[in-house]
């Protein structure tokens, strides 16, 4: 059977050209997860290895992320364009399929996003945060490789029930939305990234030992830890009551309307971070296999809406013309 999160992604040893690292000294962090997954926190915590966030980010907001969603605005306008076009939304539960796109409008994507992303990544450590990459990696992924910059991923872990509670809070969502749109975040983020310098970083570990994981993080990432910062993040920043749900790996086993798929990619998960990582990758292989296979049967066909066929046609025409009289 066909597996609906892994198909597309790149080939990235054979189709995309090696990129000589010795030619810069950027390196861009990119943060995965899913939504009120603790991304936010995490991301923020990059600063004790140097990253930085640029000056252009979403302001806070009262009751929801009151310290900031530490997303830059530019990648964030990108992706919800790139969902849009794709017919799709945050918070869609069928597979983003990017092959809904016109390839000429997909072309303006990567041009921009390659130019953006060099930009912001110049000289420095850039921490790129935004839960929406981690189902638009086919079209991130080539584009980072192409930039010439270093990459490494950092993948935030939360248990889906604190998630579907969130979630249930802010968007009314029911438990079995909320859980499969976390293993629709998670599956990717861990297929994509695998053979990738990554490190995976459990939200409730961070805030109970801040300074125990960031160190394992820089470790991991091969970036150095600021000891000051660290102090600051962990006394200032960090808060327990930002964290308004948290659940045990037994509550969620208690929870018997979850879904066993989020309940065992969890487990497998947290096994990957309990130093058990050559026992557990069977368990962690066979639920990402069967969640995606869940996924591959849940999927109904869906039609490109005509008003985004009329656009991308007119985009497409528009490039054209643009690059016959070398605009681009």
């Amino acid at each position: 059977m066909t597996e609906v999160y892994s198909h597309s992604y790149p080939s990235l040893e054979n189709d995309i050209p090696a990129v000589n690292r010795s030619l810069t000294e950027s390196t861009l962090i990119v943060v995965l997860g899913m939504h009120r997954g603790g991304t936010s926190a995490i991301t923020r915590a990059m600063e004790t290895i140097g990253a930085d966030f640029g000056n252009n980010l979403g302001n806070p907001v009262a009751g929801e992320n009151d310290k900031g969603f530490f997303e830059d605005l530019d990648i964030h306008r990108i992706n919800a364009e790139l969902l849009h076009a794709a017919g799709a939304s945050w918070d869609s539960l069928a597979t983003i399929d990017l092959d809904r796109i016109a390839p000429a409008v997909l072309d303006v994507f990567r041009e921009r996003a390659t130019s953006v992303l060099r930009e912001k990544c110049r000289t420095r450590i850039f921490a790129l945060k935004d839960p929406r990459l981690s189902r638009l990696l086919p079209f991130w992924m080539p584009v980072f490789e192409r930039s010439g910059i270093r990459i490494v991923y950092v993948i935030a872990i939360r248990n889906p029930i604190s998630v579907a509670r969130s979630l249930k809070r802010r968007d009314r969502f029911s438990l079995e939305k909320s859980c499969r749109l976390w293993l629709a975040h998670m599956v990717p983020a861990i297929r994509a990234t695998d053979g990738q310098r990554r490190v995976l970083v459990d939200y409730d570990t961070l805030i109970d030992a801040p300074i125990a994981e960031l160190t394992r993080v820089s470790t991991c990432l091969g970036l150095t830890l600021n000891a000051q910062r660290v102090a600051v993040y962990a006394q200032e920043f960090l808060d327990n009551r930002l964290r308004h749900w948290q659940f045990t790996p037994e509550e969620f086993d208690a929870a018997h309307a979850a879904p066993q798929l989020a309940q065992r990619l969890f487990q497998a998960l947290r096994a990957m971070l309990s130093h058990k990582e050559e026992e557990s990758r069977s368990a962690l292989a066979l639920a990402l296999r069967d969640a995606e296979h869940y996924a591959l049967s849940q999927q109904e066909p869906t039609r490109t809406p005509a008003a985004v066929q009329s656009i991308s046609k007119i985009v497409s025409a528009a490039v054209r013309a643009m690059r016959a009289v070398r605009l681009f």
